[in-house]
């Protein structure tokens, strides 16, 4: 498979040093997968960038999905960092102050077309193919729009308009794109409508990003085994709290999800201020010979 050619994603090899798209990928060895890792790291210097590679590093997982990521000394250390323990990073390239996403494979990574695709913001978002198996890992970093928080109804305004654009944005290219299997993952920055606690800031435009996933066969593993189980992954000021991050999986391969959990010690260390989400795949299926 041909990496992609794209101006809004870089790749990271094993040696740690940047390989530009016109370069061939050194060999590495594929490893299946069977746990994938989403956290949103939130923007960290050196110093906390440091200690979550230290977290990571100890985690096992064959597929990282790293958010609110950006071009800065701490995310550059996380990419490099991954790279030197065996895995190949794939991270947007966000622009100024804005923010994007990584996704590091040790199951083999080729950046998809995916992210061509996007006509607003993609340096949101990160997208490969898997080489252990056809599937496609989209991670994405929804933009927030501070709901009543935001200081004027002017800076709301544009807030919202930048959300919605972006959600429409992400499920349109997501429409444009193969019958390949798809892995949705990352930070969405909404909720569901069972949510608990109920809010009333989230709009139904917001709701309706997480409906336009379920129309195209794509389904929530958190909820997989049970439409009404409750967690959270952001805890912040006043006691709110939301299940912002998740991840979607294409339905043909909803049988090979075993667990989805959110892990909260990294948050609780101080570590983010979002809960790791955690998804273990059981073994693809042989192929009869």
């Amino acid at each position: 498979m041909i990496a992609a050619p794209s101006k809004w994603q870089r790749v990271w090899t094993k040696s740690a040093q940047l390989c530009m798209f016109d370069t061939p990928l050194p060999p590495l060895t594929v490893l299946p997968l069977q746990e994938i890792l989403v956290w949103n790291v939130g923007h960290p210097g050196n110093t906390r960038a440091a200690a979550q590679l230290a977290w990571l590093q100890h985690q096992g997982s064959e597929v990282i999905v790293l958010s609110e990521t950006a071009q800065s000394e701490g995310c550059e250390r996380l990419q490099e960092g991954l790279a030197l323990a065996g895995y190949q990073v794939v991270a947007s390239l966000p622009q100024g102050r804005e923010y994007g996403s990584i996704i590091a494979s040790k199951s083999g990574a080729v950046p998809s077309e995916f992210v061509n695709r996007l006509d607003h913001l993609p340096y949101r978002a990160a997208s490969i193919h898997l080489q252990s198996e056809s599937m496609e890992v989209i991670g994405v970093y929804v933009p927030s729009r501070d709901g009543k928080l935001a200081r004027s109804d002017e800076m709301e305004a544009i807030k919202i308009a930048r959300k919605r654009s972006f959600l429409e944005s992400f499920l349109k290219a997501l429409a444009a794109g193969g019958a390949e299997n798809k892995i949705i993952c990352g930070d969405f920055n909404v909720i569901p409508r069972n949510h608990i606690p109920p809010e009333d800031e989230f709009q139904e435009w917001e709701y309706d990003f997480l409906s336009g996933l379920e129309e195209m066969n794509l389904r929530d593993t958190f909820t997989l085994h049970d439409s009404e189980r409750q967690d959270h992954s952001w805890f912040g000021y006043f006691g709110k709290r939301y299940r912002f991050d998740y991840c979607y999986v294409s339905q043909s391969i909803t049988n090979r999800v075993l667990e989805a959990s959110f892990y909260h010690a990294p948050r609780l260390s101080k570590l983010s201020d979002h809960s790791a989400l955690r998804i273990k795949f059981a073994a693809k299926p042989a192929q009869a010979v």
